[in-house]
């Protein structure tokens, strides 16, 4: 907005003169200095932000171009080279320790197939995580129950309450028949951080111990 600023002078033939000066408001004067401060400031502000994300993606694109597999097949900025060893030697200690936890896989799977008791791992929910082909034979069971609930295995209540006492932390072990045999279930449980985090559980035949004990009970 203006504003008119007036002023009167008596002259010396006694008649007056009058001025006025329109000039700005000081408002209007504020606006009219800062906006193009204003103006300047908001440039900046969108130029510092694209100079900012092109600078980024310099940065930034070598990093993703990156092959964690293949760290040192990649074309960085040698300020990388480190950060690219670090990732090497670390990849190198991540295989070599797979490479131990397969030997050592393998190595139990092969004592354990071989075994003629059956051997089986459940979590505390009572799932199964492993087991033998000696548990197929004795229970007649798909190799795949792996990821099942042992109750997939047998039913029985001898082999459940075992299972259940076991999952609880409590050693159990029960004679169960199945299919005319005798099988003698040890469960112990597995403890992780004092908090029990499953069961080992071995399956032994003792038909002929049974046998004997009956015939020695009837006579």
């Amino acid at each position: 907005s203006e504003e008119t600023i007036y002023h009167a002078i008596r002259i010396g033939d006694g008649s007056v003169v009058r001025v006025s000066v329109v000039r700005k408001s000081m408002p209007a004067l504020l606006i009219k200095v800062l906006l193009p401060v204003l103006l300047v400031l908001l440039l900046g502000v969108e130029f510092s932000a694209i100079l900012a994300y092109r600078l980024s993606k310099q940065i930034t694109t070598p990093l993703e171009a990156i092959d964690l597999e293949h760290p040192d097949e990649s074309t960085v900025y040698d300020e990388l080279s480190p950060f690219i060893r670090k990732i090497r030697l670390q990849n190198e200690e991540i295989k070599r320790a797979m490479n131990k936890l397969q030997a050592q896989r393998n190595e139990f799977a092969m004592i354990t197939g071989n075994m003629q008791e059956g051997f089986l791992v459940v979590d505390k929910q009572a799932i199964v995580l492993s087991h033998n082909r000696s548990i197929s034979k004795i229970f007649d069971v798909d190799l795949s129950v792996d990821g099942k609930h042992v109750l997939e295995i047998n039913r029985s209540e001898e082999f459940t309450e075992c299972i259940r006492k076991a999952i609880q932390g409590i050693h159990s072990e029960y004679i169960c028949p199945v299919k005319g045999r005798y099988y003698n279930i040890y469960a112990n449980p597995v403890f992780q951080n004092n908090e029990v985090a499953g069961a080992v559980v071995i399956i032994t035949d003792v038909t002929e111990k049974e046998e004997r004990e009956n015939l020695r009970r009837e006579f």
